[in-house]
């Protein structure tokens, strides 16, 4: 409504990827974004992407790190099985990375409420978790 507007997007959100090894950077990317637009996130409130350790190797992930420009942080299985929640548990994700779910374990280790439960898109899953913040301005 006016000429100039100030908008301001607190980054308060955790994203957590789970994916196939050697998922190229064009699926995450393309996960990432459906996710967030079928939930009407907004990309820059985004503060941390978030997987399991023996991801951190993984050539798509770090690229879209780097190509958001945010810090990636890989939990090991021992970090990841220490939360308690409601999370959505896999079988098959649990035989091969020793903990029933990545994307939301890793999306709440730094957040105080999973706002996305797991999506799973073409081999890449994405969870959303929400750090409280309060702004006071007096």
């Amino acid at each position: 409504p006016y000429e100039t507007t100030l908008r301001l997007v607190p980054e308060v959100l955790s994203v957590g990827i789970g994916c196939r090894r050697g998922t190229p950077l064009e699926k995450i990317r393309s996960a990432f974004y459906k996710v967030l637009d079928e939930n009407g996130i907004d990309s820059y409130a985004v503060r941390e992407l978030a997987s399991i350790d023996i991801k951190s190797d993984e050539e798509g992930l770090l690229s879209f790190a780097k190509e958001l420009d945010i810090p990636i942080t890989f939990y090991s299985s021992y970090e990841l099985n220490s939360l308690s929640y409601d999370f959505t548990k896999s079988e098959f994700v649990e035989k091969v990375t020793g903990v029933d779910c990545v994307s939301e374990r890793s999306a709440m280790m730094t957040s105080d409420e999973l706002i996305v439960k797991k999506t799973a898109l073409d081999g890449v899953t994405i969870a959303v978790g929400l750090k409280n913040m309060e702004v006071n301005f007096e």
